[in-house]
């Protein structure tokens, strides 16, 4: 009985688990054209080593230089646009149907303000593109922009989980250190060699002082044998 008992309960166990992990796993992404982010913003390289962003992770990563954005995108041909729409953090995802947005060259637009640390006291807004589907709590974004006011946001918001780090897309190289400037303290230089004229000046001096030298001595050592 009691071993029935444990094979029933480890079974209900198990079945538990894959319907947690079932609801946990978001289906399969619609697919979504172009998107491009209207300048001054710059597109940024985030870098997860740990798998520490999970579901905070995006599509892309952006530094919007100010406290606005504008996003261009486009969808495959035959995507209904009543059945999509966008949202963004900074309206607490209001869903925005694609029916709703203004079409410039192909090209659906969304402008909106996002959140910043002297704003709304957030450092980054998500932008979310639902290809295909209907506002739905449960739905999970085909698309995902994570946009940062400038470099202090997302300094902030990467130090929130372990090991993330950022690099602008246009320079993923790290900055090269810069060469040690020379010691500003002048070296003597060494004495030039001697000319010439001084050569001879010195040769002259040591002739002379030789001479000097013999005149005294020949005289004392006649003195000394004529006694």
């Amino acid at each position: 009985m009691k071993r029935t008992l444990a094979i029933v309960l480890v079974a209900l166990l198990a079945m538990t688990c894959l319907g947690v992990t079932a609801a946990e796993a978001p289906a399969a992404r619609g697919v979504v054209g172009e998107v491009i982010v209207d300048s001054p913003a710059q597109e940024v390289i985030v870098n997860d080593p740990y798998g520490a962003l999970f579901f905070n992770a995006a599509d892309q990563y952006y530094i919007t230089n100010g406290n606005t954005v504008t996003v261009r995108f486009n969808v495959p041909e035959g995507t209904d646009p009543a059945r999509c729409f966008v949202q963004i953090a900074f309206d607490f995802w209001t869903p925005h149907m694609l029916t709703d947005l203004p079409v410039e060259d192909g090209y659906y637009v969304f402008t909106s303000e996002i959140d910043t640390l002297d704003t709304t006291g957030f450092p980054m807004s998500d932008f979310q593109i639902y290809i295909d589907q209907v506002p739905n709590p449960d739905q999970y974004p085909d698309y995902i922009i994570n946009l940062y006011a400038d470099a202090a946001n997302i300094d902030l918001w990467c130090a929130d989980f372990n090991g993330v780090t950022w690099e602008y897309a246009d320079n993923p190289e790290p900055t090269p250190e810069p060469e040690p400037e020379p010691d500003p303290t002048p070296i003597p230089d060494p004495l030039p060699p001697a000319t010439g004229l001084q050569s001879a000046l010195g040769i002259g001096i040591a002739l002379v002082a030789t001479g000097a030298g013999a005149a005294l001595i020949v005289p004392f050592r006649r003195r000394n044998q004529t006694k």
